[in-house]
């Protein structure tokens, strides 16, 4: 069965039908598949239309991937495997489908990209990470967490039945002079994109901040996005810049200032 005639793709709700999910994500049989619409669903409430609609959109090749590649058949991988089965689907698709280089680093492994990779992989495996999130809350996925390393996973639930007998209490903020300072937050994904340093690239449209504008609508944006890019559209106008402050965890603080 090829990826064309049998893929995971979005449909509107049958009208009639009482749900809380407008939208629903089906397989090539036009069967919904429940997890990925909850995730989508929770991706609505917890993040912008734009970005919900982006991690879920990244996310429908893979599962089309898993159900139509004859390797992930013959090894009978899907996506509720157990989690070294699913470790081993990600890295194929890296590797083959996203043109990326993958390297085992003690319990973990290292992404790089290459000049065939797309700009989403960074997106894919947020999304991913997100949607196992999902599946274990919802007891879709009865196994650990697949794409957290298991020394993290060992410690963050070592750390949590602590806190639950009183063993251990919440952390404080570090702002509160309470706690020792962190001087180094290792991550806890098991695939770890490897940073680049980011190179600016002068635009010299002076009508870029109009095409900003007129994205809103395809985007979704909220509010809050609407915002950054209506400050953003200074850096179309010489001799100014965007700096921003994070002043709150409610959302950062925006200002616009002269170079």
């Amino acid at each position: 069965m090829s990826k064309e005639t049998y893929r995971y793709r979005i449909v509107p709700r049958p009208r009639g039908v009482s749900s809380p999910y407008a939208l629903l994500v089906v397989d090539g049989d036009g069967i919904p598949h429940l997890p990925l619409t909850r995730f989508y669903l929770e991706m609505q409430e917890g993040f912008s239309e734009g970005t919900a609609r982006t991690y879920l959109t990244v996310l429908l090749p893979y599962f089309t991937y898993l159900t139509t590649d004859h390797w992930r058949q013959h090894r009978e991988d899907r996506w509720d495997s157990e989690p070294e089965a699913v470790r081993a689907s990600v890295r194929d698709y890296l590797l083959h489908k996203l043109r990326c280089k993958v390297r085992r680093q003690s319990l973990h492994e290292v992404v790089m990209l290459t000049v065939h990779s797309p700009s989403t992989v960074r997106v894919f495996l947020a999304a991913l990470k997100h949607f196992y999130h999902v599946a274990r809350r919802a007891n879709c996925y009865p196994y650990a967490h697949p794409l957290i390393d298991p020394v993290a996973h060992v410690t963050q639930e070592l750390d949590r039945e602590e806190r639950a007998d009183g063993r251990k209490r919440p952390p404080m903020p570090q702002v509160s002079g309470v706690e020792a300072p962190k001087l180094w937050h290792p991550s806890e994904n098991y695939f770890r994109l490897v940073e680049q340093e980011w190179v600016p690239h002068p635009i010299d449209d002076p009508q870029l901040h109009l095409h900003l504008l007129r994205g809103f609508e395809r985007a979704h944006l909220c509010l809050r996005d609407q915002v950054v890019v209506r400050i953003a559209g200074d850096f179309a106008r010489p001799g100014a810049r965007v700096r921003v402050r994070v002043t709150s965890a409610c959302g950062p603080d925006l200002v616009a200032e002269p170079v």
